[in-house]
């Protein structure tokens, strides 16, 4: 094989990324947390290892010639053993862009000083109370923890019949709840020297109670105007940052039209998942040519409206009977893709549908016919 490339996490993500790589000549290594990441099945090389494990990034260093990651939890310590090897060894992104975006403090703390439109925050120290917050952002306001959160976790909205008590002190920060906006992401790939390709702009829908992505669409019904004021912004992002890779851009569009950066994730997305079915080149495999040095794939849309829906767990329970990861076909334009992952907390990702038409709606609904049917089957079993 050619060049081997490591990546830090073996789910879905990680996953998606081997089955690229094994049309591009690129052997993989992937860390895996689980004995039931779905990567270990696709990677050429696994190894199962806990997060703060110093063996896990140590493997990757030795190893591998690009080092990535299919999440931006990485430990402190593994972020310091890749950023202390040698200079045969690349990690896109890099670590300093990695630890930037970890810490959203940090991270929004970036976007303003460089000029990029976010709702107003505020670092949350212990000082701080409702009343205070309050006249700085008005009411509701939204916390978040500092680090970690993803999917609905680590986020809390404020509203006026809280209390001081139910604060986070520390290690969170505050801001502006965006009211009447809608949710748009634009995923941005960038080689070391420059290279840049924008895909068309994704809306987003989320799952109310647990603020889970449920659905995507691609392009979103937004008109060009609009459209190429998030690519451009996106791509503005990414290459002042100088980052290296696949990057998943989310924004908040207001309804006069003032556009937010709401955050940015260094590393594929589920915003993305449509891309293997709908865009001539998926984002895992655009992600691999980034880091790789490689020319960029094109990022035109095969049709002209695609729709992704994620499979969420719906009851916080372990399943025994889930079938093993993989796809299959549900009609001649909608893929069904499974993780394979037991039950688990609620709302947990299982997997997710992609379907392409020629409008939007239709493609929603051959989506969500293909889930009712597997629902119903599932019942029925």
């Amino acid at each position: 094989m050619g060049m081997r490339i490591g990546v830090f996490g073996g789910g879905q993500l990680g996953a998606y990324l081997c089955q690229a790589a094994a049309t591009l000549d690129i052997e993989t290594y992937v860390v895996c947390f689980t004995p039931t990441s779905m990567a270990i099945e696709y990677a050429d090389h696994h190894l199962i290892a806990e997060p703060e494990d110093a063996q896990a990034a140590e493997w990757l260093v030795a190893n591998c010639d690009v080092i990535t990651f299919d999440t931006e939890s990485v430990p402190p310590g593994a972020l310091q053993i890749l950023e202390e090897a040698n200079a045969g060894v690349r990690v896109a992104p890099s670590v300093d862009t990695l630890r930037m975006i970890q810490d959203k403090y940090t991270q929004k703390h970036w976007l303003a000083t460089h000029g990029f439109p976010t709702a107003p925050f505020v670092d949350c120290d212990t000082e701080v109370t409702v009343t205070s917050l309050r006249e700085l952002l008005g009411s509701p306001f939204i916390q978040k923890a500092r680090r970690g959160g993803y999917d609905g976790k680590g986020v809390q909205l404020v509203d006026s019949a809280a209390s001081d008590e139910s604060l986070w002190r520390g290690d969170a920060i505050a801001e502006r709840y965006v009211a009447n906006k809608r949710e748009l992401a634009v995923l941005v790939a960038r080689t070391a020297a420059g290279e840049a390709a924008v895909y068309p702009v994704v809306e987003m829908l989320f799952e109310e109670t647990g603020h889970v992505l449920r659905e995507a669409s691609s392009p979103a019904d937004l008109d060009a105007e609009a459209a190429e004021r998030a690519q451009r912004l996106g791509k503005r992002i990414i290459e002042k940052m100088d980052g290296v890779g696949l990057f998943a851009i989310e924004f908040f569009l207001e309804m006069d039209g003032t556009l937010l950066v709401n955050e940015i994730s260094p590393r594929v997305h589920n915003t993305g998942h449509l891309t293997i079915e709908a865009h001539e080149t998926s984002q895992y495999e655009q992600h691999l040519r980034a880091i790789a040095g490689m020319t960029l794939g094109s990022v035109v849309q095969r049709s002209p409206a695609a729709v992704m829906l994620n499979v969420l767990n719906e009851a916080a329970a372990e399943t025994d009977s889930c079938p093993a990861a993989g796809s299959w076909t549900s009609g001649p334009d909608t893929v069904f893709h499974w993780y394979g992952k037991p039950g688990g907390a609620r709302f947990r990702k299982m997997g997710h549908i992609t379907s392409v038409a020629n409008s939007r709606d239709e493609a929603l609904h051959l989506a969500e016919t293909a889930l009712s049917d597997w629902r119903k089957r599932e019942h029925v079993a």
